[in-house]
């Protein structure tokens, strides 16, 4: 015997509601806008986040945004976690958004990114590559994983004690959660 119960879906939206949210504006011209992301704000409207978003701000504060990732995603070329802070860029039209996001498949982005961690880093700088993958378990986790995907993160130590390390990283790769599961 089979038993199959249907849960409710949330209902697909359409359309973004713009709210008045405070964005840090660091550069803005004719063809795109680089705003510096706080911790605790989502990038776009998901599952259990549908407003209260970077996006929900950006459709309020500008009239034009790229609609290349559609309608939930304008403007949105690439993507930060909600407990990281840090520079995004965003597109106000397509072409620019075309531009922007081959830069970032090309590896000509740099980014840098400031972590604590536990513990004592052994090397003083080094570079991590590991293939990630989503996890058997828990699809909402990443892990590492021979049938994974390629990535790879640089790293420098800034300082270190028997407690904690700062340490600078340089993502190669763009992989969803790659500098805390490479750290991990």
């Amino acid at each position: 015997t089979v038993e199959i119960k249907i849960l409710d879906q949330e209902p697909v939206r359409k359309s973004l509601e713009p709210q008045a949210i405070d964005l840090e504006i660091i550069y803005e011209d004719s063809s795109i806008i680089v705003v510096n992301k706080p911790v605790g704000l989502v990038v776009h409207p998901g599952t259990g986040q549908p407003d209260g978003t970077l996006v929900n701000g950006l459709v309020y504060h500008f009239s034009q945004l790229s609609d290349i990732n559609g309608v939930l995603r304008p403007g949105i070329v690439h993507r930060l976690d909600r407990d990281t802070s840090g520079v995004m860029v965003i597109a106000k039209n397509n072409s620019a958004h075309r531009k922007v996001a081959a830069q970032f498949e090309k590896g000509a982005v740099e980014k840098t990114y400031l972590g604590i961690v536990w513990g004592k880093c052994r090397e003083k700088t080094g570079s991590i590559q590991e293939p990630i993958r989503r996890s058997r378990k828990d699809p909402t986790r990443y892990e590492v994983g021979v049938s994974g995907r390629d990535s790879r993160t640089d790293f420098k130590v800034v300082d270190s004690n028997r407690y904690l390390s700062v340490i600078e990283f340089y993502p190669k790769t763009g992989r969803t959660h790659q500098i805390r599961v490479h750290v991990a």
